[in-house]
């Protein structure tokens, strides 16, 4: 085998365990608020990445951590969280990991507006036919049709995590970058808890039970291993052949879905998702060959 097809296999292994962790986040949030899971969450990853980099003797690295695009780019992926489960919790799953993946539609309006990139009419329609297939998903005259903002928003937030980290230093260990992120997560986790008592919109803080916890647990060692796996994934085959197979969530999320909630998703809406996916990987195959602004981390 191949190590474009090792890698592309791992890609898809890396995929499960974000689909895995999103289920089983999903099943945590019908008894506890999101603020607190996060927190939890947070705390949880952060103890897991920074046992493995002092495991490993990177610990000395840290220092990069404070570097302010990285710390730009963990807050963006705390806003990408909490603007996901607000939508888990309210939204089927495949449905929040589709309109999450618009993210490059968006990357693509962010480049020719915010940063003055040339953009082809061919791009522009594989954006414009993208946001034709959320409107597929989305279905307006759906009872749960407004919560779609929320996993929109985590998409807006995941297009600016993805441009911070284009200048993020690439000598900063994959694991650091992640030990930001969870802490991160978890300082805007907790930034919840006082919600509970000054307003009633908010659900207040709860002890845990056991099985929520066990949850919340299994929910951060997928995420903690998927950070070291989708690097050696990265490090096994080429990422413009890899990278497509970061679609392979959504098949992930039917199942998990369906088997784990019932979930049942009519023509239309797969249809919506066939078009969102094609969209985004028509973008990838024209990006091809362009040159980044700068050097990704590795």
């Amino acid at each position: 085998m191949s190590d474009n097809a090792r890698g592309a296999l791992l890609l898809a292994f890396t995929m499960g365990l974000f689909a895995s962790s999103d289920t089983l986040m999903k099943l945590a949030l019908r008894h506890m608020p999101v603020g607190q899971i996060l927190a939890m969450r947070g705390a949880i990853i952060f103890a897991l990445l920074l046992g493995w980099l002092l495991w490993r003797r990177r610990a000395g690295n840290l220092q990069g951590c404070l570097d302010r695009f990285n710390l730009l780019r963990a807050f963006s992926e705390a806003a990408t969280a909490v603007a996901f489960f607000m939508g888990l919790a309210r939204l089927p799953l495949a449905v929040c990991s589709v309109v999450l993946f618009t993210a490059p539609l968006i990357m693509t309006a962010v480049a020719a507006f915010g940063l003055g990139e040339r953009v082809s009419w061919r791009r522009w329609a594989a954006v414009l036919v993208g946001f034709v297939g959320v409107l597929f998903v989305a279905r307006p005259q759906g009872a749960w049709s407004f919560a779609l903002l929320f996993p929109f928003v985590a998409a807006v937030f995941v297009s600016v995590r993805d441009l911070m980290t284009r200048y993020v230093d690439p000598r900063l260990d994959a694991a650091a970058v992640g030990l930001t992120t969870a802490c991160a997560v978890g300082l805007v986790g907790l930034a919840t808890l006082p919600l509970g008592a000054l307003t009633p919109l908010a659900p207040a803080w709860t002890a845990p039970p056991p099985h929520i916890l066990g949850l919340v647990t299994l929910s951060s060692l997928a995420i903690a291993l998927a950070y070291v796996t989708i690097v050696a994934a990265y490090r096994l085959g080429e990422a413009s052949f890899l990278s497509p197979f970061r679609y392979s969530t959504i098949p992930f999320a039917l199942v998990f879905g369906a088997l784990v909630f019932g979930e049942r998703h009519g023509a239309v809406t797969l249809f919506g998702a066939a078009v969102v996916v094609a969209s985004g990987l028509l973008l990838f195959e024209r990006g091809r060959g362009r040159p980044e602004l700068r050097p990704r981390a590795p």
